[in-house]
């Protein structure tokens, strides 16, 4: 496991004046009112930080966890969270993940000759997922939240909270205890093609999750969490 703690260069998110308002407003009332402890947020299978933008926008101090770095922009602990027990991390009130969907993904599931590597539902991607709930289950934070492409909730008994668009061309399952929220459509005049995306990290780009998503629903679970102190 290693730890990289260091300042990285902040990225540029890409957000509306009115949304840009609403993260310097979210700030300061995170930093006014947030109980001790509550703006930490741990990003399981963090990526390129698409969860963690919008949390980090909304006040709150991320971590994430991942295999490797690709150009995660804060906090960042490499490891496989396969070998993971959670006990590692030691307590965050809020957790939020995205296990590799590529196992669960209608390519996937509809085309086996469509990959190099076969899918594995099964094994390697529900071994993923497996993680995620185990260091859930042991953290046990306030808030939780897990995304994946709907063809995962064939393989969960967990009811998922629901499958909305991100954007256009960005369908996905969320399952967790967050306060349910409506989630604006900025990117549906400007959607994403994954076709659009070229280049090293074009995986993890395409897997993103947009900020307008993260930053509402950071924003909801703040507002709850400050309403318990």
């Amino acid at each position: 496991m290693e730890i990289n703690d260091t300042n990285k260069t902040p990225v540029k998110l890409g957000t509306t004046l009115a949304m840009a308002g609403k993260r310097e407003e979210g700030e300061k009332l995170a930093k006014s009112v947030m109980p001790n402890n509550s703006d930490q947020v741990l990003d399981l299978f963090c990526g390129l930080g698409g969860w963690s933008k919008g949390f980090a926008a909304a006040g709150y101090s991320p971590t994430g966890v991942d295999i490797k770095d690709v150009g995660y922009p804060y906090r960042l602990i490499t490891m496989d969270l396969t070998k993971a027990k959670g006990n590692e991390f030691g307590y965050f009130p809020v957790i939020v993940g995205s296990p590799e969907c590529r196992d669960f993904g209608q390519p996937a599931i509809f085309g086996k000759y469509y990959w190099k590597i076969p899918p594995d539902p099964e094994g390697h991607g529900m071994d993923l997922v497996k993680a995620f709930f185990r260091i859930v289950e042991t953290i046990k934070p306030e808030y939780w939240l897990m995304e994946n492409v709907p063809g995962l909730a064939k393989y969960l008994k967990l009811m998922p909270l629901m499958t909305v668009n991100f954007t256009r061309t960005m369908k996905r399952t969320l399952w967790g205890n967050i306060p349910l929220v409506l989630l604006p459509q900025d990117s549906i005049n400007n959607p994403r093609l994954k076709a659009d995306i070229t280049g090293k990290y074009r995986s993890w780009q395409r897997a993103e999750i947009p900020f307008h998503v993260s930053f509402t629903i950071a924003e909801a679970i703040k507002k709850a969490l400050v309403r318990s102190v």
